[in-house]
């Protein structure tokens, strides 16, 4: 379908057509380009884009909220399942590691059947095994479970980025990534909150049956709002419709195993890997602190029960909102000055919301470790956790909304490779942290958490702020072609 480039105009209602191509009204540039196709996501009415928007971020959250919603009851689980404490820490923090590697199936997956299909299913592998959970009275069986809980959940948490990327443009991009954003980092915290009455009142496994019922709703909301995103623009593209799913393909299509395993390639190209290495460093004691705050809590000197060490994650979800109130629309900011100064955009601009987290950062987890070993005022390690949070929700949105600008058309597998950094390093402190801390406090492990994450900061990220073009450009790019 062609038009002329005043129909164009009168066609695409939030823009207008100018020296041969699209600007919104007020004279930014639209990056991509949208096509004259209404099937086109980028052509989608507000309202479709942001009720897509919801269901998806809505998934990308409770896929954390299954994960954490026992982690204030870690003691109930080793009394019920005859267990010490450390292995019922086990079934809360060991299945982080298929949120590394999981997603590798379902982006592969989405190549061949669209984002929506893999969205969907993923729902609902997520909701059948949190039944499973709850039902099974074995260590082994729950751990099973749980392992493949996150298989599913890690559908949404792969795709849910990507997706977001079919429907906005590039000045949208980092204020819409950061709504998704903010609802994954929240979204450990919420667990936490929600699950402490529920396994106070009702017992650990009533938790995994509401953790059921969530990805259930949240499989409905994908039926409902999600269309297929992928649009594909080239002109060996064909857009098909199988079992009510319309599924763009092309005809000369790569095979399954190569797309399985190209996410690898994108290690190779130091804009992806350096910083998503750096931010998994910086996000390692996430997962130790989600994992130990309620022994921590329930222990002299703050004796907390369980429903207290549950609303304890207010912290990290006031950090986490709070941080996203900061990075999310700074970066867009940059980007529309950019835009409207008619300077050339680098990605390596987005850095330059990143600064305030890599203060926070450190300054959190040195008091959260000083505090709980050194005070008897439970708000102070609280207040630390909040402040820790809040630069590592700045990074998060910097770091994933960089990697997607600088390769855009390998957009989930870029994503991929942060996520795997994220979660294979987060796999690792659960396993020692909570001897650490008995043994020698908490100032000592978290103060060298906090070191690690500002010297590596120099080595990984340094560099692309100043030479990321070049580097860039001597890297190159991935010669598969465009992606979706």
């Amino acid at each position: 379908m062609s038009t002329t480039d005043a129909a164009r105009d009168v066609e695409y209602s939030n823009g207008k057509f100018e020296g041969g191509v699209l600007k919104e009204r007020n004279g930014i540039l639209l990056i991509p380009q949208p096509s004259d196709d209404p099937d086109d996501p980028l052509n989608w009415p507000t309202w479709k884009k942001h009720s897509a928007l919801a269901a998806v971020s809505f998934g990308s959250f409770i896929c954390y909220v299954t994960a954490t919603i026992i982690a204030s009851g870690i003691l109930a689980i080793a009394e019920d399942l005859e267990v010490t404490k450390e292995e019922a820490t086990y079934v809360l923090t060991t299945p982080v590691i298929v949120y590394a590697v999981g997603p590798l199936f379902w982006v592969a997956a989405s190549h061949f059947l669209g984002r929506r299909p893999m969205l969907i299913f993923g729902s609902l592998i997520s909701m059948v095994c949190c039944f499973g959970c709850a039902a099974s009275h074995t260590y082994s069986g729950v751990l099973i479970a749980r392992y493949f809980q996150a298989l599913g959940a890690a559908g949404p948490l792969a795709l849910g980025p990507a997706s977001i990327k079919d429907m906005y443009f590039r000045h949208e991009l980092g204020k819409m990534v950061g709504i998704n954003t903010i609802f994954l980092v929240i979204s450990p915290f919420s667990g936490g909150i929600i699950g402490g009455p529920i396994m106070e009142n009702l017992g650990w496994r009533a938790s995994q049956w509401i953790s059921g019922g969530f990805m259930g709703l949240a499989m409905i909301l994908m039926i409902l709002l999600v269309p297929e995103t992928i649009y594909l623009r080239e002109e060996d593209s064909t857009t098909s419709t199988k079992f009510g799913f319309r599924t763009p393909s092309r005809k000369h299509q790569h095979s399954f195993w190569f797309v399985l395993t190209r996410p690898i390639v994108m290690f190779a190209y130091p804009a992806v890997l350096l910083p998503c290495l750096w931010f998994g460093i910086a996000y390692m004691p996430h997962v130790g602190i989600t994992s130990n705050l309620s022994l921590i809590l329930e222990s002299a000197p703050f004796n907390f029960t369980i429903t207290q060490a549950g609303l304890s994650f207010f912290s990290g979800l006031i950090g986490a909102f709070t941080g996203e109130i900061f990075a999310g629309p700074v970066m867009d900011f940059l980007v529309v000055r950019s835009s409207r100064a008619g300077k050339q955009w680098a990605p390596e601009l987005r850095y330059r919301a990143i600064w305030l987290g890599l203060i926070m950062m450190p300054l959190g987890l040195i008091m959260f470790g000083t505090t709980i070993e050194f005070t008897e005022a439970w708000i102070a390690p609280l207040i630390g956790n909040g402040v820790y949070i809040f630069g590592v929700e700045i990074m998060t949105t910097v770091v994933q909304t960089y990697i997607l600008d600088c390769y855009p058309e390998q957009a989930m597998e870029s994503t991929l490779v942060l996520n795997f950094f994220r979660n294979i390093l987060s796999f690792i402190p659960p396993f020692f942290l909570t001897s650490w801390i008995a043994e020698s406090g908490g100032s000592l492990p978290f103060g060298i958490f906090a070191l690690l994450g500002v010297v590596s900061f120099i080595p990984l990220v340094l560099p692309l702020i100043f030479k990321g073009p070049a580097i860039r450009a001597w890297s190159g790019a991935p010669d598969w072609g465009k992606t979706t």
